[in-house]
């Protein structure tokens, strides 16, 4: 028997206040049991009583028997229980190689202790120490429980607490093995438990090759822990310390299974936390992270995705389904290939008339952003409900890519987004390597909406509303199909308006921005085309510096302004003034005059002409 010290060189204990715990008494057992254990005072054995009483300074030699692993149980000196602990060991004294190994090992005594190097190899990552239970029937998992006889009790017990880790069910992180079963395993033992965390390392640069699907499941946190980098081989991108697709064709990963109804069948309370998802490479992966029916009440924290063909984020949920209350922060997307979407909520398909199955999603500090040579799309959100806080998308290649589409189908939900701080930004003037600068054919934002069904009323304030930043085009269009050209006069960097039914109608601190110059002429404009009977609040033009902004509009039945014209924070124009007739007899004359010889009918004539042009552009009147 071998003996060796605790993971202190002399146990000292405090009581909750911090003080050291005189005379407090140290009742040891042997692991998930009351059957008392021995300790000892020394290294050759010396055994001490049990309890072990402290002293005044709350000092104690207690040295273990290393083949064991102990039940420690802390009292004061007048007996209340302060904490009890169980698998506390010592070094390990036997040890084995590879799970194979400890496979072919049987135990002697309860609670006897074994050291595995490695699951496949020493060092691996997957080792451990174990102990026996003598009298375990539990079923094998590789990962936690492992049975070396097949036959009869006795089980080999992994020594941990706190997460479980993929490595111990055998997880290799190499990019070519498909690890979705070791992750699955893991998943199963902590969802068992009624939820946990599952660590998946990347601190040795680790790819997983895994299609997890978290399912009818609760409290299961999948955590990354490590670094990620990057780095080229033969011309290809390689990410390291990250999850890419076993399968291309499906995603990397699926919370729910379709079908949400009942508390029996949802996929609640998971936790995506550290992690990168990766689809660049050799085979290049479809969807990063897929969220169906039956998801609720997850969150997401600090995820990368990067890389994936389709989607990064898809939502997609089956009719009559439910996934809602989805909260993401610090989540980066990455898309750059030809109609890729960084994130794409889609709650169509619930039926004419029914309220969305794809709501209360909320977004918080996310950066979005496009490739270069595609027509990509920031996100896109068909028929649902999503709020984005402090929300950046980046279109690298503004001649092509979407920064926001809202897309309604018939009369299905409308698609609905609040931002608080949600800055779209195209910026950017692009040539054609002549130095001839390129119109831009694509709007930086894109409200694909069905035509009007119900007379009169369909206000962008429906769709798109709270505080958001464009830096760029802005459409709106009937037809369900995005415009590829648009007004010949409307360049680069202008925000447009267009076929929007009364009223186009924008809140407080809604803001659009463009840039000094395109095509050779000033585009600091923004364009209002073919609205009819538009309202517009609060609204704010900025142009570059030393540029004048303008505002143009081509509406052919006017356009209505609440309140006032201003310039430069004066008023010009106004609030029609009341109290006029609507005509006056006589003649009008419109010409130069001298004010020293002009009578007093020329003058007539001369005021006359001046209250027709007022009231005939509506400045005053009756």
């Amino acid at each position: 028997m071998s003996k060796a010290l605790t993971q202190w060189p002399r146990v000292r204990f405090m009581d909750a206040n911090g003080a050291p715990l005189s005379g407090g008494k140290i009742y040891t057992y042997l692991t998930g049991t009351s059957t008392p254990k021995t300790t000892y005072s020394n290294a050759t054995g010396t055994a001490n009583a049990n309890p072990v009483v402290l002293d005044s300074e709350g000092y104690a030699d207690v040295w273990l028997d290393g083949d064991y692993a102990y039940r420690f149980r802390l009292e004061n000196s007048a007996g209340a229980l302060q904490w009890q602990r169980d698998n506390i060991g010592a070094a390990a004294g036997a040890q084995v190689s590879t799970l194979a190994d400890l496979r072919n090992s049987t135990g002697g005594a309860e609670g006897e202790v074994i050291r595995m190097l490695g699951y496949a190899a020493n060092g691996d990552g997957g080792g451990g120490e174990w102990f026996w239970s003598a009298s375990s029937t539990a079923a094998d998992n590789t990962g936690t429980i492992v049975d070396p006889s097949a036959a009869g009790a006795g089980r080999w017990l992994r020594l941990f607490s706190g997460p479980v880790n993929v490595k111990w069910f055998g997880a290799k992180g190499d990019g070519t093995t498909d690890d979705t079963a070791a992750f699955h395993a893991a998943i199963t033992i902590v969802a068992a438990n009624g939820g946990g965390q599952v660590d998946c390392p990347c601190g040795r640069g680790e790819r997983y090759a895994v299609n997890l699907v978290i399912a009818n499941q609760r409290g299961v946190h999948l955590n990354g822990t490590g670094w990620t980098k990057q780095s080229y081989s033969n011309g290809t991108e390689v990410i390291y310390g990250c999850l890419i697709p076993a399968d291309v064709t499906k995603p990397v990963i699926t919370i729910g299974d379709d079908d949400g109804i009942g508390n029996a069948t949802l996929t609640s309370g998971t936790i995506l936390s550290n992690l990168t998802l990766c689809g660049t490479g050799t085979s290049r992966g479809q969807i990063g992270l897929k969220i169906i029916g039956g998801a609720y009440r997850c969150v997401y924290d600090n995820i990368s995705i990067l890389g994936f063909t389709l989607k990064g984020i898809y939502v997609v949920v089956a009719a009559n389904k439910f996934a809602y209350y989805q909260f993401f922060t610090g989540l980066s997307v990455i898309c750059a290939d030809a109609g890729a979407a960084g994130i794409y909520l889609d709650g169509s398909g619930n039926g004419a008339g029914k309220a969305t199955n794809v709501t209360s999603f909320f977004f918080d500090k996310v950066t979005i952003a496009t490739g270069t040579d595609a027509t990509c799309r920031g996100i896109v959100v068909k028929s649902a409900q999503a709020t984005f806080s402090d929300t950046y998308v980046q279109l690298s290649n503004s001649r092509h890519d979407i920064g926001l589409e809202l897309i309604q189908v018939g009369t299905e939900a409308a698609p609905n987004v609040t931002g608080n701080s949600l800055v779209i930004d195209g910026v950017g003037i692009f040539d054609d390597n002549n130095g001839v600068p390129i119109k831009r054919g694509i709007p930086t934002v894109f409200l694909n909406i069905p035509a009007v069904t119900v007379a009169g009323q369909k206000p962008i304030s429906n769709y798109l509303r709270g505080s958001f930043t464009v830096d760029g085009l802005i459409r709106l269009s009937d037809s369900g199909v995005p415009a590829v050209t648009i007004d010949p006069e409307v360049y680069e960097g202008s925000a447009v308006m267009s076929d929007q039914v009364t009223p186009a109608n924008f809140g407080a601190y809604s803001w659009f921005r463009s840039p000094i110059m395109t095509d050779g002429k000033v585009a600091n404009k923004l364009y209002f085309v073919n609205l009819i009977n538009p309202e517009l609040t609060n609204l704010y033009v900025s142009a570059g510096t030393g540029v004048t902004p303008q505002l143009t509009f081509t509406a052919p039945t006017g356009v209505n302004v609440t309140t006032h014209w201003s310039v430069n924070g004066y008023q010009v124009v106004g609030a029609r003034v009341t109290g006029w007739a609507a005509t006056y007899a006589g003649s009008a004359t419109r010409s130069t005059f001298n004010t020293t010889t002009v009578t007093t009918a020329q003058l007539a004539e001369r005021v006359k002409a001046l209250l027709d042009d007022l009231i005939t552009h509506g400045l005053i009147g009756a």
